[in-house]
């Protein structure tokens, strides 16, 4: 898409289903395969040699790829932490989206955040569904598809991680026990540096055991941003004032304070507000 100026590659099926959540039923996937890490490999000496491999997030990658760095030892590898993925398996930190989460270790309490009906088969289901509409199958094929996963959903419903089993909760708690240490040991062990996105995120980092000597704050965005403001601010003339929200409409991003903060407006004002 950028011709010959950036390259665009894609790994498809990979087995740790993005985002995180889809795979929190089955974490070991992400600490375990080897796949991703024999197909990263590949790519590196094909379309290598590279200054410098930067891994803006780790959903969808297995850990096992930070290993590479073992043997492209010249290669400098940096991570970003946009979120909080490497210390929570839910990855906003946000504990059953009512408050960030003070937990120091992951645990069982873990289990209590996550969505209810989120299971790998349903997920890779539904991928197949769309998958299969983008190749323009008849309707009825499609629906006769649908019938089944419906089928097999309500069997699955069973296994929603509020009626989990006793004994599978344990074992997912005492896997995401361990979850935050890995994550810290792989990315202290191989990691170069790791860009925080701002202050706080880099000091829940080191709290959560990331070396602080590898850590950098680095804000998203750029010095041009501060010069255009000078240029393109627009006067308010007391008619229309535009205010546009960026970001996923979810509690963590703030949207439903943003709601509840315009229905405060007297409505002389909040007339006057295009969102």
């Amino acid at each position: 898409i950028y011709e010959e100026k950036c390259k665009s590659f894609q790994i498809v099926n990979s087995p740790v289903l993005s985002p995180a959540k889809f795979s929190f039923s089955s974490p070991w996937f992400y600490f375990e395969n080897e796949e991703l890490k024999i197909v990263l490999r590949d790519f590196i000496i094909e379309q290598g040699g590279f200054d410098v491999i930067h891994f803006q997030n780790l959903e969808g990658l297995s850990l096992k790829v930070l290993e590479l760095k073992k043997e492209f030892s010249n290669t400098k590898f940096i991570l970003s932490l946009h979120n909080y993925y490497p210390f929570c398996p839910q990855v906003m930190l946000w504990e059953q989206e009512r408050q960030a989460c003070q937990h120091i270790e992951c645990g069982v309490h873990c289990i209590k955040c996550m969505p209810k009906d989120v299971y790998r088969n349903k997920v890779i289901w539904n991928q197949n569904i769309n998958y299969l509409r983008i190749e323009k199958r008849d309707d009825l094929y499609l629906k006769k598809v649908q019938n089944i996963v419906e089928y097999v959903y309500r069997i699955y419903s069973k296994y929603r991680f509020d009626n989990i089993p006793l004994k599978k909760a344990r074992e997912l708690g005492t896997f995401f026990k361990e979850y935050r240490k890995i994550n810290a040991y792989y990315i202290n062990q191989y990691i170069d540096y790791v860009l925080a996105v701002s202050k706080r995120v880099s000091e829940i980092a080191a709290i959560s055991g990331i070396c602080e000597e590898k850590l950098r704050v680095s804000y998203i965005g750029t010095e041009i941003a501060n010069k255009q403001v000078k240029t393109l601010r627009y006067p308010y003339n007391g008619e229309i004032f535009s205010i546009c929200y960026l970001g996923y409409m979810r509690k963590e991003k703030g949207f439903f304070f943003f709601l509840n903060a315009l229905k405060q407006i007297p409505e002389n004002y909040s007339k006057k507000i295009r969102v």
